[in-house]
């Protein structure tokens, strides 16, 4: 079963990049719009949440293991060329779902959504016969 989700126009209104599980899996595709002709897997291995630079000139996007990528994109007429994609840095982010990320305009910093820590388990202290400590006084 294909599902295709998560679409974004790229600033200039002529590409659409979105995420399908055609091949089984999460990635993530750029094609023409409105026609979506030329339609391309640009990630590998696995990625979702697709989002463009300001400018258009690069797309990012999540992968699999969580490790936000850059893509950058040109494009002539009706031909859309990338180059390979780069990771940047990996996130903490929950598994897929909501949007954990925004780039900014220019594609120098992003904005992601992540716990202030991880998955570890707070000590919990249980103080038995209080009471007892309050009429013993100081000590």
């Amino acid at each position: 079963m294909r599902i295709d989700y998560e679409p974004h126009l790229s600033p200039d209104g002529r590409w659409i990049a979105y995420t399908t599980t055609e091949s089984g899996t999460r990635e993530v595709h750029i094609a023409a719009f409105p026609t979506f002709d030329n339609s391309r897997q640009v990630s590998a291995g696995g990625g979702y949440q697709p989002r463009w630079r300001g400018d258009g000139r690069e797309l990012s996007y999540l992968g699999a293991d969580k490790a936000l990528i850059s893509l950058p994109v040109s494009a002539s007429g009706t031909l859309l060329e990338t180059k390979p994609p780069t990771p940047l840095f990996v996130t903490r982010v929950p598994a897929p779902g909501a949007d954990y990320y925004a780039p900014s305009a220019d594609g120098r910093r992003f904005l992601v959504l992540s716990p202030i820590q991880e998955d570890r388990p707070t000590p919990l202290t249980v103080v038995l016969n209080w009471t007892a400590m309050l009429s013993e006084g100081p000590r």
